[in-house]
């Protein structure tokens, strides 16, 4: 819990953009491995389309496997940058969305950890991103529904 509450160095990096066309709060996850991801919350609230007739397996953090939907053709933007993406749909995400692996490995952005910022270049373009404040907010939302899982779920030793 250390890590997570320290306010010199707030935990994720984490940046505000543009989802379509709602603001959103985004995670750079290098754990999410199958892609990115979106919460089913924030694709309803924002009507953000997906194929409700067919899902896939996403494993989770604590190696749980549940069934996503998938949105395709997402305008994602900030300062500049627009790109289409194609995100999983999941229940109970603590951001409103997450660009893992796949994203990191096509723009092998420079991520500067004490900085809080991201470099990359897209299409000859360069972009800068600096991460949203979370100690704005207390506890981010992924330290909440981490410790709240942790307490409700027991996990086999």
């Amino acid at each position: 819990i250390n890590s997570i509450t320290n306010d010199e160095h707030p935990p994720c990096l984490t940046f505000d953009i543009f989802v379509n066309k709602s603001k959103a709060i985004l995670l750079l996850d290098c754990g999410a491995q199958g892609g990115n991801f979106m919460s089913k919350t924030f694709a309803i609230e924002n009507g953000i389309q997906y194929a409700k007739n067919s899902t896939v397996d996403v494993r989770v953090g604590d190696g749980r496997i549940i069934k996503a939907y998938t949105a395709y053709n997402v305008i994602v933007r900030k300062k500049g940058y627009s790109e289409k993406l194609t995100f999983q749909i999941i229940p109970n995400l603590a951001y409103d969305d997450i660009l893992g692996m796949m994203w990191l490995t096509r723009w092998q952005p420079d991520v500067n950890w004490r900085a809080r910022d991201l470099k990359f270049i897209k299409d000859g373009k360069k972009f800068h991103w600096e991460a949203h404040d979370s100690r704005k907010e207390g506890l981010t939302k992924l330290a909440i529904y981490l410790w709240t899982n942790s307490i409700n779920t027991p996990k086999p030793i």
